[in-house]
Parts: C-alpha cells; structure tokens; sequence
C-alpha cells in the first residue's frame, strides 16, 4: 500500500462513515511511516506529527461541542 496507504483509505471511507450517520472532520494527521514514528511508549519527537495530532483534536473538540450546541437548541426530531 505504501506510505501513503491510510490516507488513500480514508478518502475511500468518509462516504460510508457518513452514511453511518457519524462526523467525519476535514483534518488529519499524516504520519507515513508510521511503525517508526513511535518510541515504545506510544511518544513521538517529531514536531510534524505533534502538531498535526493537535490539530485534529482541535477540531474533533470543535466539532463535539457544535453538535451538542446544536442539538441542544435543536433536539432531533422524536426525542423529546
């Protein structure tokens, strides 16, 4: 598959992860290689990879909290 395989199979995937009815956030780390980008412990050195990890969570924190917003003030049809 590559370096660059999981990328390929997430662009593949968002369709069916939005048909499950899940969010699929528009941000995401790359990390080729990355069988050697972690030490044991599950740490990485390199900047690249820390700051694309933190972006992502940024925005899956966004998002989290636009839907409860939402549906805060917008409850879904049938549950209330």
């Amino acid at each position: 598959m590559g370096s660059f395989g999981g990328i390929r199979s997430s662009t593949i995937l968002r369709p069916f992860v939005s048909e499950l009815g899940l969010i699929s956030v528009p941000k995401y780390a790359v990390i080729p290689e990355v069988h050697n980008a972690f030490d044991p412990e599950g740490k990485t050195s390199n900047p690249r990879i820390i700051t694309s990890i933190k972006q992502v969570i940024e925005e899956v924190e966004w998002y989290a909290h636009a839907v409860k917003n939402h549906k805060h003030h917008h409850p879904v049809p049938g549950s209330e």
